[in-house]
């Protein structure tokens, strides 16, 4: 049924953007494709939009390449795709809403805030897109009891200008802290 194959989608597919998504942030390469990401000091739904293209095509080949590769159906892709961009923008609201027992088991815009701080204790946790069970399993979820109210690279600064982002990871060594 198309709600299984959406239930599993989410499933393998935060799997696979956990996984990518850690790479990311431990190895210098992905760092310097994915620290673009990382540098709105205010959360707000562009920040979502905000990527390397590298960083894109790595994110949706993995995603959507896997999940078509095992057969989901148009019609699942279609479902997954609308939840993970809304979900995708929620994650970066800047809104002061309290998700309670949602921080237990999804990704929710509290927990992403956390991912996105610029103390690395806590900007290396929270890798999970739509749910936060890979971050339980692999023992990086992180909900601090003060919430985190600063986010950005700390003592770094990207030019605000697309050309820079792009030249981001070829350039300089200088935007892992």
């Amino acid at each position: 049924p198309i709600w299984v194959q959406v239930i599993i989608a989410i499933i393998i597919g935060d799997l696979l953007i956990y996984t990518l998504h850690r790479w990311m942030h431990l190895s210098d390469f992905g760092w310097k494709i994915h620290v673009v990401h990382h540098t709105p000091t205010k959360l707000h739904f562009w920040a979502s939009a905000r990527s390397h293209p590298i960083n894109v095509m790595l994110v949706y080949t993995t995603e959507v390449g896997v999940l078509l590769l095992l057969g989901i159906s148009p019609e699942a892709l279609a479902i997954w795709t609308i939840f993970m961009s809304v979900n995708g923008l929620f994650l970066h609201c800047n809104c002061d809403i309290n998700p309670g027992i949602l921080n237990s088991f999804l990704a929710t815009c509290d927990v992403h805030r956390v991912h996105h701080s610029p103390d690395w204790k806590y900007s290396n946790s929270n890798f999970g897109n739509t749910t936060v069970l890979w971050d339980r399993m692999f023992g990086t979820y992180c909900l601090p009891e003060k919430p985190i109210t600063e986010v950005g690279i700390k003592n770094h600064q990207i030019p605000e200008n697309y050309l820079h982002h792009f030249l981001a990871p070829f350039r300089l060594n200088k935007y892992k802290s």
